[in-house]
């Protein structure tokens, strides 16, 4: 069985959660049966990790030379790559998608499959916020007819012709039957938890971490950590500040695209100036720095409001921080009650009255984080996600034999 994993994404936005889950998965499956993989990236080239042959196929744009003068919003769509010629000359299996976006180049890759009649299977990465784009991005009526039809009509054609889907919780089977997708079709492949985050950063990391984003030594320190999208929840968190009870340090983690961001976003969330003081925006992290600041934050904020399940919430799991997030997708399905809180998106009081209740209360946060890594530990390991991926690619070679 012969396996290609194939990675969409653009120059813009490279390294995601989902292209860091696809890249997880597949390096963990290409132990147990032969797999590559593709990736769509700024430049070419060919790297061996282990067993895993990575093929990195260099994006171009349909725009041509006049790329950079257009809006993110109008290239994005009109990324592409040669992916599709390698499916047509690499006599594959079963090809396996991983993220949607861009959709169009993921659909020319989908087209590539059937054309050549290779089964393609889908891991949800991102569903959650393709199925309402729009909505949760509060797009206008002109912007969202554009997204009608440069995302969500690519998105559910792909869809539906997929030979599996790779859910990552169940609490995406609603969805996913929304869309006519049959039960019968889906497999849960959750998502896993780079090993990496199961150990304790050594006493450098911590220290150094320490001295340069925690200001207020003593205090409960409250951690957001993704993408600074409004709807990630970064917003929500900032505006529940004022709320809280006590002296507090706030740390918000996580790439910005201009200097003049951080301000922008208090000033939207309309942050007193008494509290921008202990508010710290890192910029972007490594993965030493981040897991260091799951070890220092007391808790972990992350009032998300369109999600399927994001890595950094089992990341915080991973290393023993209770989590205060929202009912958003999987999220329900990683965290249980004893692991953290959750509440409704875009509600900054629910965030305030968990976040104080938890503050008030350190054995139940420490039972929490304990809880949580204990979850981490027995569910969400890429090697069990692996074996599940494999026995559905053998449900789908089964399935296209029989109708052979």
């Amino acid at each position: 069985m012969k396996i290609l994993s194939v990675i969409v994404a653009h120059p813009l936005r490279k390294v995601s959660g989902a292209t860091n889950a696809g890249l997880e998965l597949s390096a963990a499956t290409a132990g147990l049966v032969d797999l590559e993989v593709a990736i769509m990236w700024d430049s070419a080239g060919v790297e061996q990790a282990g067993n895993l042959t990575k093929r990195y196929f260099e994006c171009t744009n349909r725009l041509g030379s006049l790329e950079r003068f257009a809006p993110r919003f109008i290239k994005v769509p009109l990324y592409d790559s040669d992916i599709p010629a390698m499916i047509r000359r690499g006599a594959f299996d079963i090809v396996h998608l991983h993220n949607l976006i861009p959709t169009f180049a993921a659909e020319r890759i989908a087209n590539a499959c059937r054309r050549h009649g290779v089964p393609y299977v889908i891991s949800t990465h991102g569903f959650i916020e393709l199925s309402r784009y729009a909505e949760i991005n509060g797009f206008g009526p002109v912007k969202s007819l554009l997204i009608d039809f440069v995302l969500t009509r690519p998105f559910r054609r792909i869809v539906a012709g997929a030979e599996r889907l790779f859910a990552l919780s169940d609490c995406e089977f609603g969805l996913l039957h929304d869309m006519g997708v049959k039960q019968s079709k889906i497999d849960v492949v959750t998502n896993g938890v780079n090993e990496f985050y199961l150990d304790a950063p050594t006493p450098l990391e911590t220290e150094d971490v320490r001295k340069r984003f925690v200001s207020r030594e003593g205090v409960p320190v409250l951690l957001f950590m993704g993408s600074l999208h409004a709807y990630k929840g970064v917003g929500t968190f900032l505006a529940s500040l004022k709320g809280i009870k006590g002296p507090f340090q706030a740390i918000v983690a996580g790439r910005f695209k201009d200097p003049n961001e951080p301000q922008m976003l208090m000033d939207k969330a309309q942050v007193p100036a008494s509290i921008r003081q202990h508010i710290h925006f890192t910029g972007g992290v490594t993965n030493e720095e981040l897991r260091a600041l799951y070890h220092l934050a007391h808790l972990f904020v992350y009032p998300t409001a369109g999600d399927t399940l994001p890595l950094v919430v089992l990341e915080a799991m991973a290393c023993g921080c209770p989590v205060l997030s929202t009912t958003v997708g999987g999220i329900p399905f990683a965290v249980p009650a004893e692991c953290g809180i959750l509440v409704r998106p875009n509600d900054s009081a629910a965030v305030v009255e968990a976040a104080n209740s938890l503050l008030a209360a350190p054995d139940r946060r420490q039972a929490m984080g304990i809880a949580g890594r204990k979850r981490i530990k027995s569910v969400f390991r890429w090697h069990l996600s692996a074996q599940c991926a494999v026995e559905g690619y053998e449900r789908v070679v089964g399935c296209v034999a029989a109708i052979a």
